[in-house]
């Protein structure tokens, strides 16, 4: 709920959300109808989320990305970076695979995700590599190369800084990969 400002008790719905939610509110009054079955209580808090989501992120009356003329489907720059993974791609290839200045697409990049464009990167960078830690016996030196730092000892700070823990002990928490 701390998507909505303080003092805010009702929450305006766009009519093209309305039809989404109201199905999606009806499925979990049936399954309520149904009795409180372990499964059907984990069903019903799956919808809830999905219900949420329809308020806060496809809710043109309420979320501020959509409702703006300045709005931006980031979709394809999002899957430019993740098609990149293994690049060093900089702010400026970013903005003009969006096809929009640097300034403005630093703006509407921040506005939409909640991160600056190079820190998103960064994040997904060391998601990527927290996958491959956890599901491969790839070394250290391997996956900074895999996601595009020539550096391992450089990839290695990034990695700590960003998921709390050095490489080695995040693989050595989570298992890694086991035969």
């Amino acid at each position: 709920m701390h998507q909505l400002m303080d003092g805010t008790y009702l929450l305006k719905v766009d009519p093209q959300a309305v039809e989404t939610l109201d199905q999606l509110f009806r499925e979990c009054y049936d399954l309520f109808l149904g009795g409180f079955v372990l499964q059907r209580l984990i069903y019903v808090s799956q919808i809830l989320h999905h219900i949420l989501g329809c308020l806060f992120f496809n809710n043109r009356a309420f979320s501020p990305a959509l409702r703006t003329s300045r709005f931006h489907n980031l979709d394809s720059t999002l899957a430019y970076l993740r098609e990149n993974i293994d690049q060093s791609v900089t702010l400026a290839e970013m903005a003009a695979h969006a096809e929009l200045s640097v300034s403005h697409f630093s703006h509407l990049f921040k506005e939409q995700t909640g991160y600056s464009p190079m820190d998103y990167f960064i994040h997904l960078k060391m998601q990527h590599a927290c996958t491959l830690l956890t599901l491969t016996r790839r070394t250290i030196r391997e996956i900074s190369f895999s996601i595009g730092y020539d550096d391992p000892y450089y990839f290695s700070r990034i990695f700590k800084k960003v998921i709390g823990s050095p490489p080695n002990a995040y693989r050595d928490h989570y298992g890694g990969y086991e035969p």
